[in-house]
Parts: structure tokens; C-alpha cells; sequence
């Protein structure tokens, strides 16, 4: 499968001659679409192997000596609960992974097949290791799966920007972390007396105050790290002077609807900008203006003249040009918002409004990423049934964001007013609270007892305070109206995945879930160890 995508993946990386960019980028994507589907085929099997090898360390005695795959022992002592056997595979596995590489250059940008599958493969164990661990008592080794993963990251590929899956270790960890904390504060104390609902609560509270900030450091970490969009580059003012500069110097007759549409977008970035500069000067020279198939005033006259001329350096207006385009690339659907909406749609050279407008989106989106773990350990709660801590949470979040959340809002209003533009699209985003995330959770944490109530009768009244929190959000907007509303469409997809579940014969709640029952991936059929609440609590302090 590997050989099979590094075949297709190799041909056609330039395109063709007398191609034009839209159908450039139908044959890339055809190409890497279909060597994409062999890679992932790839990893599958790879973790099918692990799980092959896991049915061969499966009963062998603990004094016979294991000259079988170390994942395999390390995967078979998980799946029979023995948290000592697990330690000790665990430690020899992060030996072999300490030096590897699981950063990759995606098929997009030129990378190798064989090299995606092995990175990876990686990241697909420390994930599947990171969302195990915590089930049979070993919270610190889960810790330590994630400040490896990150650590790992330090070996970079060369060539072209590398992709991280480190969020998928993070959110495994986090969300079976917190599992871990909710299963345990429900431990009877030593004299056997179950905890009252209040203690249940303020324990999952003691022990995410525990947790999260740890969690946070290394996500901090990784959020620097990362590159949320393109228009981060440009976050002073100052540096986006250059950029507004450019779009109003050469925007008329450049940024037209027809250069702006995805499919140009993706052919002109996948060739390369200064190659379609190169093109554009070069059939400007060599066609009479009635020939090159529009009016003057529908060319980049100017931008073809400065180039031509040097007095605009090709290298510095590929530059400029690449950062347009990729914003509007990354965030067509404000795009059409902008330009169903406005008037100054009609105008190449106004389009450095919407950039400015897109800015402090980014940066809304660079506040919400940030916010992610917190996110996590709340959908834990709301679909574990904890109410009174995810409500709590909630809160805690909420007075914790008020003020960033109304700055921005601020900022929004007099960048509105100096425009005389307003995108509902962006404006919506960015005034609605951080926590607004939150209560969608807690709107799809509903959707399980649901359907079980639709299919099996209980528990009763589950499909009512389904319906009664959708009303609530029935006044949400998500733009000009011409797209879906962004909680509408998590609902319906929640609402497929659990009916999917429900004919499988995999849908349970969480409450009854026992190892290998409604188990549809490997952390499901770890059991849960038995973890005193002092033992759990005492782990997190470390």
C-alpha cells in the first residue's frame, strides 16, 4: 500500500503545460485524494497488527520470556487489566520511541508516503497508550505519554511546514484523565459508605484543579508552537501595513470572484504563486488585450506593468499574494459572506477590509484553541452525567473569559464602525462567549439517552430535555443564513453517530458500559481498575 501511494502520489506534482490552475487542482486532488486513502489504509493495518500480536501474548505465562512484538505484550497486558505487566511493557516501549520522528510533511507539500505511515504509526500508539493508561490506574505513565509526544516533536523533517497530530495524544489523554477522576469519585471510602452526590462533585472539581493546569503548560507549549492561520504572520499592525498596501496598490482587476473561487485558489497555490505571476506577465506580453480574453479593466494592469517593469520584485509580490490567498483560502466561508453582503465585494482593491476583519477572528480562534483542554474535561462531564461539575465548570470558565471575550467584542464594534462593513459570519463568532462551546457539549451529551429512549424506552424523558435544549439554541445564527448553523449541523452529525451505534448493538450509557460491551475501539475494552479516591488525588499532586 505504501509502494501504491509513493506511485501516485509522484506524479503530476507540476502541472502541465497549457493546464489551467482549476484543473490542476481537480488531478492533484484526485491523485492525493487516492494516495491519502493508501496511507491511512496503511496505518489501519498497522494497528490491526498490534492487536494480531496482542492474541499471541494473551494467556503466555509471566515467567516465559516475550520474544514477541513489545506493543503486542504491552497491548494484551492493557485489554487483561494488569496494571503491573502494563508498567513494565510501557517502559520498554518509550525506550524504542525516544529519538523517532512523528512529524511528517504531508502529501500536499510533497511529502513521502512511507515516512507519513511510520510518524503516524507513532502518533497512533501514543494515542491509543494515552487514552489506556488511566483505565488501569497509571495516571502518571498517561502524563508521561503526553510530555513524550511532545518532546518528540523536537526531530523536525526538512523542507516544506510539517504536520503535528500532538492534539489527538492531547485530547486522548486529557479526555481519559478526566474519565479516570469521575470513575474514581465515586469510590466508596474505607469504611465501605458510598460518597454523597455533593462530595462526588466537589472531588471531580478538586481533581481537575489538579489536572488541568499541568495539561495546560504542555498544550501552552504546543499552541506557540502551531500556526492556527496564515494571518497570524500579519498580527501587528504594522506588519499588515505592507499587505493593505499591496491590495489596495494592485487589487483591481486582480481579485476578482473568479481568481477567488476554491478550485482557482487551491490550483494557483498548489502550482505556485510566482509560476501564475510568471504566466500572468508573460501573456500579457505576448497577447493583444482584446485576445487575453477580458476587458482592461477586468486585468491587473497595474500589478502586470510594475512586475514587467520591476518596479514590483516578483519574489515580494509572490509573497504578498500567497498571504491573500491562503487567508481566503482558509476562510471562504466569510468569503461569501463578504461578498453576498457587501458592496465593497465589487472592488479587488477593498478587499483588505475583510482581511483586517479576519484578523481578529484569528485571533478570537488563537483564544479558543488555547481553551481546548478545558473544553475537553467539560464534554467528559456533560457526557458522563456529571451536571453539578460541568455547570460548575462552566462558570468558573465564564468569569474567567468575561473580560478577554468583551475586549474583543470592543475591538469588533469600532473595526465595524471605521469600515462601515458588518460580517455575520465573523461578527457572530466573535461575540458569542468561549463557553458557548461548552453548552453545545452539553446539547450532545443528550443525544445518546435520546435515541436509547426512542429504541428501549428509558430512561424516561430523555428525548424531552433533548427537545427543550435545542429550543435554546434555535435564535443561534451562523452568518448571512446561507450556511447551516454550526451547532444544527454537530447535532445532526451526534444524532448519526449515535443511531449508527444504536443498530450496531454498541450504544450503552456510559453508566453500564462494561469491558467488551458496546466496545467499538481498544481503549473501550480496557476495563476500569478500581482506584481509591486518596490514591487518584495523591497521583495528580505529583
Amino acid at each position: 500500500m505504501v509502494r501504491a501511494a509513493t506511485l501516485v502520489a509522484v506524479r503530476d506534482r507540476e502541472p502541465p503545460p497549457g493546464m489551467s490552475p482549476t484543473e490542476f487542482d481537480r488531478l492533484r486532488w484526485q491523485r492525493d485524494a487516492a494516495a491519502e486513502r493508501l496511507v491511512d489504509a496503511a496505518v489501519q493495518a498497522g494497528e490491526t497488527l498490534w492487536v494480531l500480536s496482542a492474541r499471541l501474548h494473551v494467556g503466555r505465562p509471566r515467567a516465559q520470556p516475550a520474544q514477541r512484538s513489545a506493543v503486542g505484550g504491552l497491548v494484551a497486558a492493557l485489554v487483561e487489566g494488569d496494571a503491573e505487566r502494563t508498567a513494565k511493557q510501557f517502559e520498554i516501549v518509550c525506550e524504542r520511541l525516544v529519538g523517532k520522528p512523528v512529524l511528517y510533511v504531508p502529501l500536499s507539500r510533497g511529502g513521502r508516503p512511507d515516512r507519513i505511515v511510520r510518524a503516524r504509526g507513532r502518533e497512533r500508539l501514543l494515542e491509543l497508550l494515552a487514552g489506556c493508561l488511566p483505565r488501569v490506574g497509571l495516571v502518571r505513565q498517561a502524563v508521561a505519554v503526553v510530555q513524550l509526544a511532545k518532546a518528540l516533536e523536537v526531530r523536525r523533517p526538512p523542507g516544506a511546514a510539517s504536520v503535528s497530530e500532538f492534539d489527538r495524544v492531547f485530547e486522548a489523554a486529557t479526555t481519559s484523565l478526566v474519565e479516570r477522576i469521575v470513575e474514581s469519585s465515586h469510590a466508596a471510602g474505607p469504611d465501605g459508605v458510598p460518597p454523597s452526590a455533593e462530595t462526588v462533585t466537589a472531588r471531580i472539581l478538586d481533581g481537575l484543579a489538579l489536572l488541568v493546569p499541568r495539561l495546560l503548560e504542555t498544550w501552552m507549549t504546543h499552541a506557540r508552537q502551531l500556526r492556527l492561520s496564515v494571518l497570524e504572520r500579519v498580527r501587528d499592525d504594522k506588519a499588515f501595513a505592507a499587505t493593505r498596501e499591496f491590495v489596495e496598490t494592485y487589487g483591481a482587476g486582480l481579485f476578482t470572484q473568479h481568481l477567488l473561487a476554491p478550485s482557482s485558489l487551491r490550483g494557483i497555490l498548489r502550482g505556485g504563486v510566482r509560476l501564475y505571476l510568471e504566466q500572468l506577465v508573460e501573456r500579457a506580453g505576448t497577447d493583444p488585450p482584446d485576445v487575453a480574453g477580458a476587458p482592461a479593466s477586468r486585468q491587473p494592469t497595474r500589478l502586470i506593468e510594475d512586475l514587467a517593469s520591476g518596479v514590483l520584485p516578483m519574489r515580494q509580490a509572490a509573497t504578498r499574494l500567497r498571504l491573500v490567498l491562503e487567508a481566503v483560502a482558509e476562510n471562504h466561508a466569510e468569503y461569501r459572506d463578504w461578498n453576498s453582503t457587501t458592496t465593497q465585494s465589487d472592488r479587488g482593491e477593498c478587499l483588505h477590509v475583510l482581511l483586517d476583519c479576519l484578523r481578529l477572528k484569528a485571533e478570537h480562534d488563537r483564544i479558543a484553541w488555547t481553551l481546548r483542554p478545558v473544553n475537553m474535561a467539560h464534554r467528559v462531564l456533560a457526557r458522563r452525567g456529571a451536571g453539578a461539575a460541568a455547570e460548575a465548570w462552566r462558570r468558573r470558565l465564564r468569569d474567567e473569559t468575561r473580560d478577554t471575550a468583551a475586549a474583543l467584542v470592543d475591538r469588533l464594534a469600532k473595526l465595524e464602525a471605521q469600515c462601515g462593513v458588518r460580517l455575520a459570519s465573523i461578527g457572530d463568532r466573535v461575540r458569542r462567549p468561549f463557553t458557548v462551546v461548552l453548552e453545545q457539549d452539553e446539547l450532545e451529551a443528550l443525544v445518546e439517552p435520546a435515541v436509547l429512549e426512542l429504541i428501549d424506552g428509558a430512561p424516561a424523558g430523555a428525548g424531552a430535555a433533548l427537545q427543550t435544549r435545542a429550543e435554546a439554541f434555535l435564535g443561534t445564527a451562523s452568518g448571512s443564513g446561507v450556511e447551516v448553523p454550526e451547532w444544527l449541523e454537530r447535532l445532526g452529525n451526534a444524532v448519526d453517530r449515535a443511531i449508527e451505534r444504536a443498530e450496531a448493538g454498541r450504544l450503552t450509557l456510559d453508566a453500564d458500559r462494561r469491558p467488551g460491551r458496546g466496545a467499538s475501539r481498544l481503549p473501550e475494552a480496557v476495563p476500569w481498575a478500581t482506584v481509591p479516591w486518596d490514591t487518584l488525588r495523591a497521583a495528580l499532586a505529583e
